[in-house]
């Protein structure tokens, strides 16, 4: 990159922002891959009553834009890729994956 602050500015903001995010997400008991990227892959666990789709499309009628795996090799559609946006959009994707993964247990 030619602007190099801008380079260790996002450098620093994923260094911050990626294991609060990875936490996050792991508090809400989904699977979350570990990443050096500015994405995690996520997919409910075993003791959720979700589908990897069924999550996929509540998010969606919330407005969450995620993409599905099914057409990465290897994932067999089994999982999520969330990408790291600003914090308020963080906190949102979060707040939303809270209720959908509530609303599951009723």
């Amino acid at each position: 990159l030619a602007d190099d602050a801008f380079a260790r500015r996002t450098q620093r903001w994923l260094a911050s922002e990626r294991p609060r995010m990875a936490q996050a997400l792991t508090q809400l008991g989904l699977e979350v891959v570990p990443s050096h990227a500015c994405f995690f892959l996520i997919r409910p666990s075993a003791a959720q009553e979700i589908t990897t789709d069924a999550l996929f499309e509540q998010l969606l009628r919330q407005g969450i834009l995620v993409r599905h795996s099914h057409n990465f090799a290897g994932l067999n559609g089994e999982w999520l890729r969330v990408a790291l946006r600003d914090e308020p959009a963080n906190r949102r994707l979060v707040n939303v994956l809270k209720k959908v993964l509530h609303d599951c247990l009723r």
